[in-house]
Order: structure tokens, then sequence, then C-alpha cells
């Protein structure tokens, strides 16, 4: 079974690779400036449920003015909009 659970990982890993070369996903490296906004975004949202990983996620696209993201996270995408961001929310 491990074989099988190896050959798929290598398929999906390949996948995200070809995604990242044709542009459909982009890396972006994570400084510590992206912290200090999560932290804040934590803090200027009390109300909502903001993991850190969201958190993180959400001082990335803030700092490099993104417009729109997609999730499948209800939670994360209250965030988002409340950032004033337009989310896509998949199922």
């Amino acid at each position: 079974m491990r074989e099988l659970d190896a050959s798929l990982e290598a398929q999906i890993y390949a996948t995200f690779l070809e995604d990242i070369a044709q542009g459909i996903l982009w890396l972006y490296p994570v400084e510590d400036k992206h912290m200090e906004s999560a932290a804040n975004l934590i803090s200027i949202l009390p109300s909502l449920t903001l993991r850190t990983l969201d958190a993180i996620h959400l001082g990335i696209a803030q700092h490099y003015g993104f417009e729109r993201i997609a999730t499948a996270d209800k939670n994360f995408a209250e965030a988002a909009v409340a950032l004033g961001l337009r989310v896509d929310l998949f199922e």
C-alpha cells in the first residue's frame, strides 16, 4: 500500500510543480513583515476565528496587493471579505 501512496504523492507533487510552471499557482517567500501583518490581522479581527496560517496567507495577499483569493474554508473567506478581498469559495 505504501508504494501506491508514494506514487500518488509523486503525481500530486508533479501536478503542483506544473501548476507553478504554468502560472496557475504562485510561490512567495514568507518574510518577517508577513508574520507581523499576521499578528496584526489576528488582533484587528478578534470576532473572527482567524488561525495563524490563515493570517499569514492574508498578510501576504495584502502585501502583494491581491484583490481576490480562493478558498474552501468559510472562516478564512469571512476574514478575507472583512479585509476587502473578493473570495471565490469552492467546496
